[in-house]
């Protein structure tokens, strides 16, 4: 019998015990694994966040003793884990362990190095990508096919899964949107309170036109793997210099400068320049803001994509806002930062530090 995890963080946990991404029960990981008990799988629930640590054992120790096989764990959550070193002890046996799935955002090369060289060689580990709003993935696990790191194997079963560039064309070995281009038994009828299906036509079937659901994530298919990667957001999308990329690739160039502890990159629009693009970070406790600091990120920017890619503005803000899903939030920077108010929200995690991107003089002064 297989035992399948998945984690939540409850709300009675104590306040002291640091973040972490959670599934809460609204979100799809929560649901995603509940058809598997049809299968007769257990399902092992873990009340907590992945970093926690107690009494010498931690997140890893759990599995091997109820005999976990399959995890299905947000990459921020290893990103958490190999940043804390949390890996398994000398005396933890993780035989049971077979597969790691990893979903939520797009994976780094480094999750797949931290799993396989510091947790167990011989794990098979993957890449998932889902949607909120089928409340299902498009991709699935195949064992019997290889796995590359940052990529998704294959579309998941009864999904029509194509990139299409800016004219409807479904392409591959060019970068372009992520679309479903027939039914799927998990399609949503309609949205709440949406009279007239108007909110998901505008939302998912006015880019392509009706029969084409548009997810408004930008991808790509590997035409050697014959797998695919999400590069992020397409309405999320950086412009600066007539250059277009997305925030991912900002982050990924970024990601080993060990003074960050995260940030977030958007494009600032402009009625009478060019648009820009503003990367915001924010430092590790502990660590300082520097020219040296800044030069460092410039550099390692240029070397990873170009020198036009380096951000116009690059910033320092106290925290950097993620939503329940641990998710960056660039479209409510991105709002407020075009017009300097904070707009309603209601999930995100940090509100608090939502302040800090309104009345920046350098950001206000562009028009």
């Amino acid at each position: 019998m297989v035992l399948y995890l998945i984690w939540f963080l409850s709300s009675f946990l104590p306040a002291t015990l640091p973040s972490s991404t959670s599934h809460p029960p609204a979100w799809v990981p929560w649901v995603y694994p509940i058809s598997s008990l049809a299968l007769e799988v257990k399902l092992f629930l873990f009340n907590g966040i992945a970093t926690h640590t107690r009494k010498g054992q931690n997140f890893w120790d759990h599995l091997s003793e109820n005999n976990v096989t399959y995890i299905f764990i947000p990459s921020g959550d290893v990103n958490e884990l190999e940043s804390q070193n949390i890996v398994p002890g000398p005396n933890t046996n993780l035989d049971c362990l077979k597969i790691i799935a990893m979903s939520g955002s797009p994976p780094l090369p480094k999750n797949y190095n931290f799993l396989l060289n510091k947790v167990k060689k011989d794990l098979f580990v993957g890449s998932v990508y889902g949607s909120t709003e089928l409340l299902a993935t498009f991709s699935a696990i195949n064992l019997n096919i290889p796995a590359y790191a940052c990529e998704s194997q294959a579309p998941a079963l009864g999904v029509d899964l194509h990139c299409f560039d800016s004219k409807g064309n479904s392409v591959v070995g060019q970068r372009g949107e992520m679309v479903v281009t027939a039914p799927t038994p998990s399609f949503p009828m309609y949205l709440w309170g949406d009279e007239n299906n108007e909110r998901m036509r505008e939302a998912y079937f006015s880019k392509y036109g009706t029969g084409v659901w548009c997810q408004n994530d930008d991808g790509y298919f590997n035409p050697e793997t014959k797998g695919f990667s999400i590069i992020g957001r397409s309405d999320n999308m950086l412009k600066q210099y007539g250059d277009t990329m997305s925030p991912d690739e900002i982050y990924l160039a970024i990601d080993h400068i060990k003074e960050l502890k995260d940030y977030i990159c958007v494009c600032q629009d402009s009625v009478c320049d060019d648009p820009r693009n503003i990367l915001f970070v924010e430092m590790k406790k502990g660590c300082t803001f520097t020219h040296k600091i800044k030069k460092s990120i410039k550099q390692s920017i240029q070397q990873e994509l170009s020198p036009i890619s380096v951000p116009e503005v690059i910033m320092e803000v106290p925290g950097i806002p993620r939503n329940v899903n641990n998710k960056r939030m660039e479209s409510l920077v991105k709002k407020i930062v075009m017009t300097n108010t904070i707009p309603e929200v209601t999930n995100i995690r940090n509100p608090d530090c939502l302040r800090y991107f309104c009345d920046i003089p350098e950001i206000v002064n562009y028009k």
